[in-house]
Formats: structure tokens, C-alpha cells, sequence
């Protein structure tokens, strides 16, 4: 994306506010009384330096919007003294358009409510002192046309800044998915890996004896298939205590489930390491029926450990970590 630095922005506009300024001093010499004339620049050369060049960020605060809106009231009602109405319509009357200028800029910097106001104001003093003519001599459409660009231009950024940060928010989001994506991918690989030793031998068996398989062929094929569910359906709780464990009590006939559905993402290690202590602790001590280890997300404890005597409709034995 192409951006342009704020400061050659802003100096850009503050020269194109400077013009103004340039065209009163030149023609000070139509003024009554020139000093009258050169406070009128002051105060707008402080305004808009204040509007322009100050302040962070686009919006500038309502105090110095209510000091432009101040100015564009004070330096028409004393600039119009001093200029005679054969000058209505020149130069001398160079504020109009410094003013348009000015209250340009408000709106640009979040204050269009303001500036409109100001906008007003300014209008019903100059043509209640130059008369109807004053909208097409003096230039009070075009200073209404600069507060109209100001507004419009503001709300484009506006838009424009919503805009980029929406699409931020939705490159995050799909970083996150691409990561979540690649973090099931590889424990999908770590887990084919891990139980692919496991696995061969037992299909290679298989396929050997055209399905043949002995008694204790079949206790195996069982138990890994068990493990492998494990790999699978168990993971962070899978641990190699876990495991062992799960495997002896299988083999005294014990059914096993281990379900990780997120509750244990953030545990601090002593806290984890308690937790599968006690995981193992329950699993060896179950000499038959089976035992259902749950880690569900969301809940207000990370596990929960259920175990059955055989034919238990409840858990005789049932705790959460």
C-alpha cells in the first residue's frame, strides 16, 4: 500500500492555507487602519497552523474547532470594517476564502459540526455586510464547497481506516486457522508416525494368514487398536505413564477412553504432571470394568476421571482435576 508521509501532507495543505495569507498582506494597503488588517491574519495564521500542523492523529480536539469557529465569526466581523465596498469582491477580502480554508480543514479533523456552524456564522456576517451579492463576489460558495470536500474527505479515511483494520482483523483470523490447520496436520503425522511400528506388524500378519489370527494375534491387534484410538482421541493426555498404564489395565481386561477435547491448552507443567499422576493412579488401581478419562474445554475443571466396575451403570469411582 502507497502512503504518503503526514508531514509532506500536512505542509502541503498549510501552504495552500499560507496563499491566503499571502494575498491579505498584499493588499493591506486597502485597509482603513493596515494593523486591523494584519490581526485578522494573525488570528488566522494561528488557526490553521493549530489546525494542520498540530495534534496526533486525524481528529483534533473540540476546543480548537471552538476557536476556529471563533476566528471565523472575529475576522470577518473586523475585516469588513476596514475595506471599502468597492473592494467587495477582491482580494481585500481574501478571508473568505482563508476562512473556507480553515473550516476545510476542521471537518477534515473530525469536527464537521463544528466547522458547519462556523461556516454559518461566517456567511450571515458577510452578507449582512456585503449583501446578497457577496455569494458570488466574495467567494462564500466556494468556502461552503472546501467545508463540503473537508467533510467528505473524512469520512472517506474514515471508511478507508475501518476498512484496513477489517482486513487485519480477518488476515489475523486466517493466520490463526492456517496455524490451527498446520498444528492438526503435524500431530495427525506425529501420531501415524508414532503408532505406524506398532501397526505393521500386526497387518503384515494379518495379511499373511489371509485374517487367520490366533487368540493372543487378536489381544494385540485389540490393544493396538485401542492405543491407536488413543493417539488419536487422547492428545495432550497421552502421555508414556498414560500409556503404560492404559496398555496394563487393558490387559487385565480393563477398557480405557482417554477424550482431550481442549481443556488442558494453558496448564502449568506441576499442575499437568499432578493431573497425570493422578490419571495413572486411578487406571492402575482398576481391576476390571473400564475407565473414561474426559479433558473437556470450557469447563470449570481441566478432567474428568470416571471409572466402572463391570456392569456399573455409575461410576463407583469419579473425580475432576
Amino acid at each position: 500500500m502507497i502512503r504518503l508521509p503526514r508531514l509532506a501532507v500536512s505542509l502541503t495543505a498549510f501552504l495552500f492555507g499560507v496563499f491566503q495569507l499571502v494575498l491579505g498582506v498584499l493588499w493591506l494597503g486597502h485597509y482603513h487602519d493596515p494593523l486591523v488588517g494584519l490581526a485578522a491574519i494573525g488570528i488566522y495564521l494561528a488557526s490553521i497552523v493549530g489546525t494542520i500542523l498540530c495534534f496526533k492523529g486525524l481528529r483534533i480536539p473540540s476546543w480548537m474547532a471552538l476557536l476556529n469557529l471563533g476566528a471565523a465569526v472575529l475576522i470577518p466581523a473586523i475585516a469588513n470594517t476596514q475595506i471599502a465596498e468597492s473592494d467587495y469582491g477582491t482580494y481585500a477580502t481574501w478571508y473568505v476564502g482563508g476562512i473556507g480554508i480553515m473550516l476545510g480543514a476542521t471537518a477534515l479533523r473530525g469536527q464537521s459540526s463544528i466547522a458547519w456552524l462556523a461556516a454559518l456564522l461566517a456567511s450571515v456576517l458577510i452578507t449582512l455586510e456585503e449583501s446578497f451579492g457577496a455569494l458570488f463576489q466574495s467567494g462564500l460558495i466556494g468556502m461552503i464547497m472546501l467545508v463540503l470536500v473537508g467533510e467528505a474527505t473524512n469520512k472517506g479515511l474514515t471508511r478507508a481506516e475501518d476498512d484496513i483494520a477489517r482486513l487485519v482483523a480477518n488476515s489475523e483470523h486466517g493466520l490463526a486457522d492456517l496455524a490451527r490447520t498446520e498444528a492438526v496436520r503435524l500431530a495427525q503425522v506425529n501420531t501415524f508416525n508414532h503408532s505406524l511400528p506398532k501397526v505393521e506388524p500386526i497387518l503384515r500378519r494379518v495379511i499373511a494368514s489371509g485374517g487367520k489370527l490366533s487368540d493372543e494375534e487378536r489381544r494385540e491387534a485389540l490393544l493396538v487398536e485401542a492405543e491407536l484410538s488413543d493417539e488419536i482421541m487422547g492428545g495432550a493426555l497421552v502421555t508414556e505413564a498414560v500409556r503404560s498404564s492404559a496398555r496394563l489395565a487393558r490387559l487385565r481386561g480393563v477398557e480405557v477412553y482417554l477424550f482431550d477435547d481442549g481443556g488442558l491448552q494453558g496448564v502449568q507443567n506441576q499442575d499437568f504432571e499432578d493431573i497425570i499422576e493422578r490419571i495413572t493412579q486411578v487406571i492402575n488401581e482398576q481391576k476390571s470394568g473400564k475407565v473414561i478419562v474426559r479433558s473437556p474445554k470450557g469447563e470449570t475443571w481441566r478432567v474428568t476421571v470416571s471409572a466402572y466396575e463391570r456392569g456399573a451403570v455409575s461410576p463407583n469411582v469419579q473425580i475432576r482435576l
